[in-house]
């Protein structure tokens, strides 16, 4: 991994790689009894980049995260992939392959306002997932073919 995470690169990886695991931070230490400020801080960090409904996110041991489904399998989906990507030195992977990898996500989004069946956080963490490494591959591609590897 020590090729592909180099300069700014590797310090956004680590800050990805925190915010990731924050998402699971509510499990970790039941903020909510201990520090209702820090709890307001945290979801309020995460709604911008989630609508964080209760409905459609998973509840481990009674404690929801603070993420939705699809969101926690973006954010899983692209950390484990570009680990696996830069540890085992894959080639680019092809555009053609990234945007395939998209269609999941593509279709169950289209699914969903379409009003075709309801949600699923099963289906949403799935097309998040796969979605996470189509997004993983293509900053993983801008990685290889840049200059200051």
């Amino acid at each position: 991994m020590t090729n592909v995470l180099r300069g700014p690169v590797k310090y956004l990886f680590y800050i990805y790689t925190i915010w990731v695991i924050g998402a699971f931070s509510l499990l970790l230490t039941h903020l909510s009894e201990f520090s209702p400020q820090f709890l307001f801080f945290l979801k309020g960090l995460y709604h911008t980049s989630c609508h964080q409904l209760p409905e459609k996110t998973f509840i481990l041991w009674n404690t929801p995260l603070l993420v939705c489904c699809r969101c926690l399998g973006i954010y899983l989906g692209s950390l484990i992939s570009f680990v696996v990507f830069a540890t085992f030195r894959f080639n680019k992977p092809s555009i053609f392959v990234i945007f395939a990898l998209i269609v999941p996500l593509i279709l169950d989004v289209s699914r969903l306002l379409l009003h075709i069946g309801g949600y699923s956080k099963s289906i949403g963490f799935i097309s998040g997932s796969i979605f996470g490494v189509a997004v993983s591959g293509l900053i993983y591609s801008v990685i290889k073919e840049s200059p200051n590897k």
